[in-house]
């Protein structure tokens, strides 16, 4: 009986990602505004998460994708809860620097910054984004990651 190791699920992890990955973040975005904007109308929750869950895939597709590649570059597995910290920091980072981007992007295009207009050069957004991408990180790493076993102790 040969006890070789399970090969690596890079693609298990790179599509769960893309598929899941900005729609998890979209109602980790929903359940935020919920709690935050209208605490007691959990009706609001219902009907606009799907909104937010489709928003998100589609605007967290692209770090949702990095996450995945840095964790697949990494061959990363969860063993200990310092592989949580590095999930939490390639989530907020990748999510972080795309909304950076946008905001980089938006401002070039156009750069008569008015608020009203431009709600995306919104600086606020980028830690926001992070902590929503982080925390969908840690959500799909801990179903598509893999995990180490502990060796039980044998009695000889």
């Amino acid at each position: 009986m040969s006890t070789q190791p399970a090969p690596y699920p890079y693609w298990r992890i790179l599509l769960c990602f893309g598929l899941l990955g900005g729609a998890v973040g979209g109602l980790l975005a929903s359940l935020l505004s919920a709690i935050v904007l209208s605490p007691n109308d959990i009706l609001d929750f219902i009907l606009f998460s799907p909104v937010f869950m489709l928003t998100g895939a589609v605007i967290g597709l692209i770090p949702a994708l990095l996450t995945a590649l840095a964790i697949v570059l990494r061959r990363m597995m969860l063993t200990s809860w310092v592989d949580y910290c590095q999930l939490f920091a390639i989530g907020f980072g990748s999510s972080a620097l795309f909304m950076l981007t946008i905001i980089a992007i938006d401002a070039g295009i156009a750069p008569h910054y008015d608020p009203k207009y431009m709600p995306l050069q919104n600086y606020d957004l980028i830690p926001y984004m992070g902590i929503i991408g982080e925390l969908s990180a840690v959500i799909l790493g801990r179903f598509t990651l893999p995990k180490i076993a502990k060796t039980p102790i044998s009695h000889h």
